[in-house]
């Protein structure tokens, strides 16, 4: 039955017009300021803090390097609420889906998620799906079904053989995340892709940025670089544009299992920068004070003279600050020998 304009108003109080801009306006995701803040406060940007997104996250690295299992060991940390890498998982249920492409991808997968979780046969917590080449309607069909399933986690692996042209295609990837991934994340379901290393080479040296378009990197929220080191355990590298990543040192477990042997915080050395610079800053401010009260009427080499009196540091080093680095941004001599503090 066909509804007219004038039904439509009577029966839902708009015209086809309203209709048409309401439909518009939840296309684009309308929100007031306050909504968006409010959706702000409640949102968590990590599943597992500085590791895992809670939005997209990429682990990428050689081929047969390791990143099905450490997304295995992942899946084991989640679903025993062991903590992941040494980082605490949430305490709350996780139904996970594994879309995988490779032949036989759901056997290696179900044998190396039942070393860190023995139980999994008995139950639906992890239920794998078999990825093709997906187009806009087959990601629309597997939206259903994971919807449909409940899964609060979605892995994908590998993204290069769900891909409906080639990986160096920008146009390729954005098809990818607009009429695929991104529908789970909008729907509030992490997604976690399997990714290779770029296949070229500089200079001898392993590649260290994902295989195929730039674009690849800019879509996904977080990225883990893994490779491997020179005594066999494994390398990775944390990185995104939501905070600062990490450098672990993995040590092979029995079964998909890991231990973190080493961790650089590069937040940490990023404070440890800020401070210095701070405290270079107060000195220089210092040595500034020094110069304006203690060497009035003395030339610029005198002042470096009583300066490395003073403080630790040559003569020469002094004097150059004096002329073109930090101290001479801070203080000046008049014509008449007079040292002054710089107005800012």
């Amino acid at each position: 039955m066909t509804i007219t304009d004038t039904q439509l108003e009577e029966i839902t109080g708009y015209d086809d017009t309203d209709v048409d801009l309401l439909l518009s306006r939840d296309r684009f995701h309308v929100q007031t300021l306050d909504e968006a803040l409010e959706e702000a406060d409640t949102h968590d940007d990590w599943l597992v803090s500085g590791l895992i997104s809670s939005s997209t996250t990429l682990i990428f690295g050689e081929a047969k390097i390791g990143k099905s299992w450490l997304v295995s060991h992942l899946i084991g940390a989640l679903l025993t609420g062991k903590p992941f890498l040494g980082v605490d998982v949430p305490d709350r249920p996780f139904s996970v889906g594994i879309g995988y492409t490779d032949d036989n991808g759901n056997h290696e997968y179900g044998q190396r998620i039942r070393t860190v979780l023995p139980e999994v046969a008995e139950n639906r917590s992890v239920l794998l799906y078999r990825l093709e080449t997906m187009t806009s309607e087959l990601w629309s069909d597997f939206y259903d079904v994971v919807v449909d399933a409940g899964h609060n986690l979605l892995v994908i692996d590998n993204l290069t053989q769900v891909l409906t042209g080639s990986i160096n295609e920008d146009d390729t990837i954005r098809r990818c995340f607009n009429d695929g991934i991104r529908r789970f994340v909008r729907a509030g379901i992490p997604v976690v892709i399997i990714g290779h290393s770029s296949d070229k080479s500089f200079n001898g040296r392993k590649p260290e940025t994902p295989m195929g378009s730039a674009y690849i990197s800019q879509a996904v929220r977080w990225l883990v670089r893994v490779s491997k080191t020179r005594t066999r355990n494994l390398k990775v590298n944390t990185y995104g544009n939501v905070s600062y990543g990490a450098e672990m040192i993995l040590r092979p477990e029995a079964g998909a299992r890991f231990s973190v042997i080493e961790r650089k915080d590069d937040a940490d050395e990023v404070d440890e920068d800020r401070q210095r610079s701070v405290q270079r800053m107060d000195r220089t401010s210092e040595q500034a004070r020094f110069v304006v009260e203690q060497c009035q009427g003395l030339s610029r080499n005198a002042a470096a003279v009583k300066l490395a009196d003073e403080f630790d540091g040559t003569v020469a080093s002094f004097k150059t600050a004096l002329s073109s680095r930090g101290l001479s941004k801070l203080v000046e001599q008049s014509s008449a020998g007079v040292w002054t503090e710089v107005q800012r």
